[in-house]
């Protein structure tokens, strides 16, 4: 109740007092029984304003929102080249979140192509989503329950740079290049050698053409840029189809072996070259990449390999080509007077994508508190969207369950 209506009701009860005094000198018993009703109404509705006024009003204080990112220090052990991990800073009030991957930046800094031995995906044993780190002040004097959070998003577009991958041993007289990003690897041209490993010797140039298409491979025969350096291709194929027929691993078997492998007695070969090929950048225009390439081919019989994959809180599912959208999360925080939480939110898309977008929290009936501008670079090579990954699995209530029945 304001001060206004305090003086009112007091003004009522002072002349309901002053009504008492006056009618008992004047008209005596009924009168004095009237202005005492009078009286008695005016000094309740004072008590009533002082008890009022005494309250303490309600504080229309709005929670305090932070929002950061989860700086992490996701290695993988066996190789830090593979490792991802997500940079966070501020560029003035806007909050950056870019992935730190340290072979795609080599690669895209024109560093050298080497071979990567893995299952799925390179990154199996680091990859994860960016994660928002929310954190929640109740400055109100009541009980604030945070029920959704909502991503305003002005725009996501999807990152069509591709990531040119060797996978490990290539066996056979071809070679193997992997694409595991969004976008295509065109008018790719390959000025290499083929010689034994660690030998610095310049042997015979070759040049060989092809495309590796966003996600996909290119095989690229070299039967005859092996016949050119001296391996005898038909006889390596037969022994290798028929290897168990000459007894294996006789004197007759090894010395034919021998014979088809020619300058490669131990049956390794070191492709090194250079690779140039198109490709699509972020703002949408073509460049011209080039990478030194580096591959080794093995003309012996290839060897087995075993798989292993990866898991995380709420998630997010956001557009990877999209404008002015939104997305809800549904959260439940209940903080009473003075406390605080801190919760985090998971962001996904189905592809590797650049995100501008800020975040409001959600609580009560009708309460809102809203985050800086936030630009997001997210990261998801074509190789990541296995469907066993525990990432892509099914959301119960927007709740991620890492272990799902």
């Amino acid at each position: 109740m304001g001060r206004r209506s305090w003086y009112l009701w007091a003004i009522i009860a002072a002349i309901g007092t002053v009504s008492l005094v006056g009618a008992s000198l004047v008209w005596g018993g009924q009168a004095i029984e009237f202005a005492s009703w009078i009286a008695g109404i005016g000094s309740l509705a004072l008590a009533a304003a002082a008890l009022l006024a005494g309250r303490p009003a309600e504080s229309a204080a709005a929670p305090t929102l932070i929002v950061s990112g989860i700086e992490d220090q996701t290695v993988n052990p066996d190789d830090d080249a593979v490792s991802l991990r997500y940079k966070v800073r501020h560029d003035d009030a806007r909050l950056l979140i870019e992935p730190q991957i340290p072979y795609i930046s080599r690669v895209r800094d024109g560093g050298e192509l080497t071979p990567l031995d893995y299952w799925h995906s390179p990154w199996e044993g680091s990859f994860h989503w960016p994660i928002l780190d929310i954190k929640i002040v109740n400055n109100s004097n009541r009980t604030v329950l945070c029920h959704q959070a909502v991503f305003h998003v002005r725009e996501s577009r999807p990152d069509l740079r591709p990531i040119p991958v060797l996978r490990g041993v290539t066996y056979g007289t071809f070679f193997t290049l992997l694409n595991l990003g969004w976008g295509p690897m065109t008018n790719c041209s390959l000025h290499f050698q083929l010689r034994p490993p660690s030998d610095p010797t310049d042997g015979k140039g070759f040049e060989t053409y092809f495309e590796v298409p966003a996600g996909g491979h290119a095989t690229v025969p070299l039967e005859e840029q092996f016949l050119a350096v001296g391996v005898d291709v038909p006889l390596l194929t037969e022994l290798n189809r028929r290897g168990g027929g000459y007894g294996r691993y006789d004197a007759e078997y090894e010395t034919l072996r021998r014979r088809a492998l020619g300058p490669f007695p131990r049956g390794w070969v070191e492709l090194i070259g250079t690779l140039q090929y198109d490709q699509i950048e972020i703002d949408g225009s073509s460049v011209r990449r080039a990478n030194p390439i580096r591959s080794l081919i093995s003309l012996n019989d290839p060897l087995a390999g075993a798989p292993l994959p990866p898991s995380h809180e709420y998630l997010v599912q956001l557009r990877s080509d999209g404008q002015n959208y939104s997305e809800t999360v549904q959260v439940s925080h209940s903080l009473a007077p003075g406390e605080s939480d801190r919760f985090l939110i998971n962001i996904a898309a189905d592809r590797s994508s650049i995100h501008e977008l800020s975040l409001q929290l959600r609580y009560n009936d009708d309460g809102m508190v809203a985050s800086g501008p936030i630009n997001l670079a997210l990261f998801r090579s074509t190789a990541d969207q296995m469907p066993a990954r525990p990432v892509d699995r099914e959301l119960s209530d927007g709740k991620w369950d890492p272990m799902p029945s």
